[in-house]
């Protein structure tokens, strides 16, 4: 259903069937991680017009991977990560 670089791809399918009889497929809820203690691999300044494709680009040298910086700093969204130059952020160790 989704890409496996994206964040809902590890998501279990659920189903749900109507007073029909139709079967609709749709991923679980999907919520942030909030673990303190998790492994960070280093920590980045926000450059000024950063977004967090780019920032991703940098860190992760994949812009689709994005969604991984948010995750490691608690942000659901994206832009959040980048609206302020200089913000320190955290990038997690891989499979983390």
């Amino acid at each position: 259903m989704f890409d496996r670089r994206s964040r809902y791809h590890e998501l279990p399918e659920l189903h749900y069937t109507d007073e029909r009889g139709n079967t609709l497929v749709y991923k679980a809820r999907r919520l942030l991680s909030r673990d303190p203690h998790r492994p960070v691999l280093w920590e980045v300044e926000v450059n000024d017009g950063e977004r967090p494709d780019l920032l991703a680009a940098r860190t992760l040298q994949q812009p689709e991977l994005f969604w991984r910086v948010c995750d490691a700093n608690d942000v659901m969204q994206p832009f959040e990560l980048t609206s302020r130059s200089g913000r320190r952020v955290r990038i997690l160790m891989p499979g983390v």
